[in-house]
């Protein structure tokens, strides 16, 4: 059968089909599936929605790509369906474009989960994150090698391992391939997974203004209303402050006429 090459434009180019709108539910999907970040268990005001795939690649990016690649077994039709997310802490997120971090799921074909981390057990199921990077001091400031704490069993929406592993294998082709390699494996595969074209945007820009826009949002629904006790708080301080204003008025008033009684007898003599 045909092959399904890994897109070397994945992490750095946008699709001419890209979504216009990100759907409000993507947020509440990740929040009701995930909870808090699995990686951190950072709380949900500090955590973002994050598309594993981005958002700017649009719907038909992920149905094309998801169909090549699982030969038509498990197509996903949107970019913003919840198995194309995470809940991950800011900081994650922001680490997540170009191509900087991936996702391990294990085990995968040859591949068992303690060949990753020693004490894991072969067969149970793990999600490691990878940071790419050459400095190990700078990966483990990229949480490199950190596992996600998971329920089981998975929920039937959590992300499948094609998205995973798509991911995955698109940053490691962006850090260790050769230039001249992408460029022949691009102009392979751009027919199939761009057929309108490319756009000169960086997806990474178009993410970072969409998760600046969402924190803004976040931060004006999070803005409450006074409760009864702010409204107790709030009486008691105006009633405290005038009459303690009230007080060194009077205090002052009767300092200055203590001093005039004591001039105008000085004035006036024995």
């Amino acid at each position: 059968g045909s092959v399904a090459y890994v897109d070397p434009d994945l992490i750095t180019t946008d699709s001419s089909h890209s979504s216009t709108a990100r759907e409000t539910g993507f947020r509440d999907a990740l929040l009701t599936r995930d909870g808090m970040c699995p990686f951190t268990s950072v709380s949900p005001g500090l955590c973002d929605a994050a598309h594993l795939l981005a958002h700017a690649k649009g719907n038909e990016y992920i149905r094309l790509m998801t169909s090549m690649r699982t030969k038509g077994q498990l197509v996903i039709e949107e970019i913003d369906d919840p198995r194309n997310g995470l809940l991950v802490d800011v900081g994650i997120h922001g680490r997540m474009g170009g191509g900087v971090l991936g996702f391990l799921p294990t085990p995968i074909r040859s591949l068992k989960s303690n060949d990753i981390h020693e004490g894991a057990e072969p067969d149970a199921y793990r999600l490691t994150i990878h940071a790419f990077l050459e400095n190990s001091h700078s990966r483990r400031c990229f949480n490199h090698g950190q596992a996600a704490n998971l329920r089981s069993p998975l929920p039937d929406n959590w992300p499948p391992e094609v998205i995973f592993t798509t991911l995955y294998a698109s940053a490691a082709l962006k850090t260790w391939g050769k230039e001249d390699f992408k460029a022949r494996l691009a102009d392979i595969t751009r027919k199939d997974y761009y057929p309108n074209g490319l756009q000169d945007k960086s997806a990474r820009d178009v993410e970072k203004k969409i998760r600046r826009e969402e924190r803004m949002k976040r931060k004006q629904q999070e803005r409450r209303e006074p409760d009864g006790q702010d409204m107790i708080v709030a009486l008691w301080s105006i009633f405290h402050d005038k009459a303690m204003e009230r007080a060194k008025e009077t205090a002052e008033s009767k300092s200055k006429q203590h001093s005039t009684d004591k001039v105008t007898s000085w004035l006036n003599g024995p």
